[in-house]
């Protein structure tokens, strides 16, 4: 608007294209392989994407060089007051927020030509810098709704400005650092924002605008520490994007009736704040609950009931949906997260269902099928009864025989000889394994099932699954009697994010507000257009 700038925003565009095909070079060329799952092995083409990304360097350069002694300037007025300083503000936290991506992203080349043994850097790296920063993001976009181009002529009072740093730092460091052990970091940050807040309220008619930031900054504060935020960081980044909320709603408020068409910016600026809340809100407290589910069965995570009902197809099949279904207050909804084997990943694919609410979401992750067990038997001990459902077993001891009988081939004979009582009835059963010998030398043993009549008249066979002599002990398999087995089971992942709808609301608002501006811009053109041809 002013003119400043002009030069290095040429530049940094030229360079905006550059990173584009940066970016292109470190996904592709393979030196993010062995760290992220979104890059490739190389595929050759690292000579084209290095020979491209120098080309157009050089080119962009140049040209700049050629060209900007004619590109016209302004200098930049950098009173703290002005709309200007505040627009510079942002994009310099922007362009320092690239610069340090730009650095860890890089991690792996760099120390890849350092001869280093290559490395990446960790998740919580990037949340380090960028809690941070997010809080002085937030913190213009409170101060500027209220900066306009004319306020750069309203001299500070370099004086008073000084005092109110000093008493911020004093605050800062002298309680939160000194007494309170919070860290050097949120020193700092809370000696800029209260020293940021004192600064505008020293300048004229600053009390009047700011007082209801002020009281969405306490209301946050309130309600985020009897939600259960503890950490100080959080809560000055909550307090402090609330203050940019509040500013930008109450600058847009009059507007959306009278000239709806200048609220652009200040619906973005609102929504980026928004989100902001949502990212933070949504990662730093998302909890999750791992879950093993039978088939046909029901467990519990955050207040709902999940349910596993099989798999739509086989897991080789692509697509493959599990049938999951939640009951949440009496209602019962059904959720399809994807598993199946992927040939061209070599593995598992895995897609989460979402069941979404306006506090939160809930992500149900499938991680794994564990196959279906055989049933499981009964252990007798010598001369201990044992009841299984209604009928009671005694085990009272072996017999071996050298010569089996019923059977085609003669071997070692192993009888367990047990009592089986049922209401008052008692019937012996005797199962038997046989060992034989086979033509090439090898043993093998197979079984002789004893019977045992239920009550109902139904016959059952009872087979040897394990014998322990030195143990005196028995495991016996009863098919319709004893356990039924481990049935196939979902191992599930379950988790919570709160307040993730804050991120889609104001990424929506950044989208309208920008929408407003292009049609802002483009009535102004077509206004400047008709006034040409008038004239």
């Amino acid at each position: 608007r002013t003119g400043a700038f002009r030069r290095i925003n040429l530049l940094m565009s030229a360079f905006l294209f550059l990173l584009v095909v940066y970016g292109t070079f470190l996904t592709r060329s393979g030196v993010l392989a062995d760290f992220s799952v979104h890059s490739f092995v190389d595929l050759g083409v690292n000579v084209y994407l290095i020979a491209f990304m120098v080309v157009f360097l050089v080119l962009s350069v140049a040209i700049f060089a050629w060209r900007a002694a004619r590109v016209p300037s302004a200098p930049l007025n950098y009173n703290p007051y002005g709309r200007e300083f505040s627009l510079f503000a942002a994009m310099f936290l922007l362009f320092v927020t690239g610069v340090i991506v730009l650095f860890w992203s890089s991690l792996p080349v760099i120390t890849s030509a350092l001869g280093m043994e290559p490395r990446a850097a960790e998740v919580a790296t990037y949340n380090d810098f960028a809690l941070p920063l997010a809080i002085l993001f937030s913190l213009m976009l409170m101060y500027s709704p209220f900066s306009t181009y004319a306020d750069a002529t309203t001299k500070p009072n370099g004086l008073w400005i000084g005092v109110g740093f000093a008493v911020a730092a004093a605050f800062g460091f002298g309680f939160f650092y000194a007494l309170m052990d919070t860290g050097f970091t949120y020193a700092i940050l809370f000696t800029v924002v209260l020293g940021g807040v004192i600064m505008y309220l020293l300048r004229p008619g600053g009390p009047n605008k700011l007082i209801p930031a002020l009281v969405g900054l306490g209301a946050a504060s309130f309600i985020s520490a009897i939600a259960g935020v503890s950490d100080l960081l959080y809560l000055l980044f909550i307090a402090t994007a609330t203050m940019g909320v509040v500013s930008n709603v109450i600058v847009l408020a009059p507007q959306v009736l009278r000239n709806w068409p200048v609220t652009g910016g200040h619906i973005s600026h609102a929504g980026f704040t928004i989100m902001l809340i949502g990212i933070l809100a949504s990662s730093a407290y998302s909890t999750n609950e791992k879950l093993i589910i039978p088939r046909d069965d029901m467990r519990q995570a955050f207040g709902v009931m999940v349910g596993y009902q099989g798999m739509e197809d086989d897991i080789m099949q692509v697509n493959n949906e599990l049938k999951l279904s939640m009951v949440d207050d009496g209602e019962t909804v059904q959720l399809n997260p994807e598993l199946y084997y992927s040939q061209r990943m070599d593995g598992l694919f895995k897609k989460p269902a979402i069941f979404r609410t306006l506090l939160q979401d809930l992500y149900m992750a499938p991680e794994q099928i564990l196959e279906a067990e055989a049933s499981g038997g009964v252990t007798l001990r010598r001369d201990e009864p044992r009841t299984i459902g209604d009928v009671t077993f005694t085990f009272l001891g072996f017999s071996v025989s050298e010569h089996a009988t019923g059977v085609d081939q003669a071997g070692l004979r192993a009888t367990a000889l047990v009592t089986a009582t049922t209401n008052g009835v008692i019937d012996t059963v005797a199962p038997a394994v046989i060992q034989r010998v086979a033509d090439d030398g090898h043993t093998h043993l197979v079984d002789d099932p004893g019977m045992l009549r239920t009550p109902t008249g139904d016959t059952l066979l009872v087979t040897i699954e394990g014998l322990q002599v030195d143990r005196g002990e028995i495991t016996l398999g009863i098919p319709g009697l004893t356990s039924a087995g481990v049935p196939e089971r979902l191992v599930l992942d379950v988790s919570r994010k709160p307040l993730i709808n804050l991120v889609w609301a104001g990424a929506i608002l950044i989208i309208l507000g920008t929408g407003i501006v292009f049609y802002r811009r483009w009535r102004e053109s077509i206004d400047s257009s008709a006034g040409t041809s008038r004239a």
